[in-house]
C-alpha cells in the first residue's frame, strides 16, 4: 500500500501512526524498567534514563514531524523524516553526556 503510492496521504499517515504508537510503547517500556531509580536494571542514573527515553522516542518524534509535514502540505518532504532519527540521537547524547555512552556500551 505504501509502496504503490509513497506520497498518498492516507498510506503515509497510517505508516507514521503505527511507528509513533510503537515508539510510545517503547518509551513506556523504558520508563517502567527504569522507575524507582532503575531497580529492575540494578540502578540507573537520571541522565542515562533520559537518554534511553529519548532514544526510544526518536522514531516517534521523527515520524511525528513527518505527519506535521504531511498535514501542512509538504507531502514530498515526509519521506525524508527518518533523517531526523540520528539527529535526535545525537542531540540526546549531547544533552545527557557520559551516562549515554555507558548506556550504549551495555546494550
Amino acid at each position: 500500500w505504501l509502496g504503490s503510492g509513497a506520497f498518498d496521504g492516507l498510506a503515509w499517515a497510517a505508516y507514521s501512526s503505527v511507528l509513533i504508537v510503537t515508539s510510545l510503547a517503547n518509551v513506556v517500556l523504558v520508563l517502567v524498567a527504569t522507575r524507582d531509580g532503575g531497580r529492575l536494571m540494578n540502578g540507573v542514573h537520571w541522565r542515562e534514563r533520559g537518554y534511553r527515553v529519548t532514544r526510544a522516542a526518536s522514531a516517534g518524534l521523527a515520524f511525528g514531524a513527518g505527519l506535521v509535514l504531511l498535514y501542512t502540505g509538504h507531502s514530498v518532504l515526509t519521506v525524508y523524516c527518518w533523517v531526523l532519527i540520528p539527529v535526535v540521537l545525537i542531540v540526546a547524547r549531547l544533552a545527557f553526556g557520559e551516562s549515554a555512552r555507558r548506556a550504549d556500551a551495555h546494550t
